[in-house]
């Protein structure tokens, strides 16, 4: 195990998945590049932005658990757990990976030591043929970047932009990912969710997982006076 993660102890979130991932007609062709994805001898770049809740980690995640399931090495860094640790000790060896995925990229802007160190890991990773998926919550290219290189090198290769979801695509969302985990939910109760919950799509997620286990545990199919007692709205 290398040093990243036994410093950041990095996993992946469960069942996150191109399956799950809800696909807008904006999003549905960084989808389907990523689903289809292939090592090709020869070093690629791909960078996703978006705002929060975009699902910019889930396709990333994603991406990192089929190649997982296809044998590949890969790893899953989130850059925000990164900026206080040593770059240098953290990144030692990365670039041995056939995929790095790192998440909020932009997260390390500002901080030289990090910028050399992510352009010095751009370059192994560009020698040895290996893959690289970033993201960040704007265009690389505005990324505040103190290091010209670093924007240069990783502004380079195929970039998606995700859209921001409206309030309908959350209830279509949270209703994708509650079917994924068995739950039936009705139009009724996402709308009340939603109206009750902050619209943040990673919060509305986290309602998502406390009704899962409160269901799985009082055997109760979701209805609107139960997310209410279960919620506390």
């Amino acid at each position: 195990m290398l040093s990243a993660q036994l410093a950041l102890n990095v996993s992946l979130q469960d069942g996150l998945s191109f399956d799950n991932f809800f696909v807008t007609p904006e999003s549905a062709e960084a989808v389907q590049y990523l689903s289809a994805w292939q090592p090709s001898g020869s070093f690629q770049s791909i960078a996703l932005r978006g705002g929060a809740g975009c699902g910019r980690s889930h396709l990333l995640q994603a991406t990192v658990s089929d190649w997982d399931t296809r044998g590949m090495s890969t790893l899953y860094l989130p850059c925000r757990d990164m900026v206080a640790m040593d770059p240098e000790a953290l990144l030692q060896g990365l670039d041995s990976f056939d995929l790095l995925a790192l998440d909020d990229v932009d997260a390390l802007a500002g901080n030289v030591a990090w910028e050399h160190a992510l352009f010095a890991l751009y370059n192994a990773m560009h020698e040895r043929a290996g893959q690289l998926l970033i993201s960040s919550a704007m265009a690389v290219s505005d990324i505040p970047f103190q290091t010209a290189d670093v924007r240069s090198r990783l502004a380079w290769g195929i970039t998606y932009k995700l859209p921001s979801l409206s309030d309908q695509d959350k209830i279509n969302a949270m209703q994708l990912r509650s079917r994924a985990r068995g739950m039936d939910m009705t139009d009724e109760v996402a709308k009340y969710i939603l109206s009750r919950s902050s619209r943040d799509f990673g919060q509305l997620l986290h309602v998502l997982d406390t009704l899962d286990s409160a269901t799985i545990e009082a055997q109760r199919k979701l209805t609107v006076p139960f997310v209410r007692s279960v919620c506390g709205w």
